[in-house]
């Protein structure tokens, strides 16, 4: 059968632009894809163990955010709107189990907001 996929979206702030972080379940390997409003895909990354699934892109559609772990590092990390990946941080290291729960970009684009943490909500 077909491997088990999960996604995320994020848009823009006018709405004609979409992010979409889809990781292989099976795999550990994900992917960001830019759409336009017709969901055809403008741009896509290489795939990247540990991709996701938070996302969230700036109001302008200048660049996205999502997370990947790399080894017992919990990262954000920032692509441009062609898919090439540009930067990342290192989250602080937390107790086990912690993750991105949600990012989100403040109005005009310039802050990023990471809920991070561990259990259900």
């Amino acid at each position: 059968g077909t491997p088990p996929v999960s996604a995320s979206i994020a848009w823009n702030g006018d709405g004609l632009q979409c992010c979409l972080v889809v990781q292989d379940a099976e795999g550990g390997k994900g992917r960001v894809s830019l759409m336009g409003r017709d969901l055809k895909e403008e741009a896509v990354s290489e795939d990247e163990a540990g991709i996701g699934p938070s996302v969230a892109m700036t109001p302008d559609g200048g660049l996205l955010a999502t997370t990947q772990r790399v080894g017992g590092t919990h990262q954000v990390i920032f692509f441009e709107p062609n898919a090439l990946r540009h930067y990342e941080f290192a989250l602080p290291k937390d107790r086990a189990g912690s993750s991105v729960r949600r990012l989100a970009w403040n109005v005009d684009g310039s802050m990023l907001g990471v809920v991070y943490g561990t259990g259900g909500g």
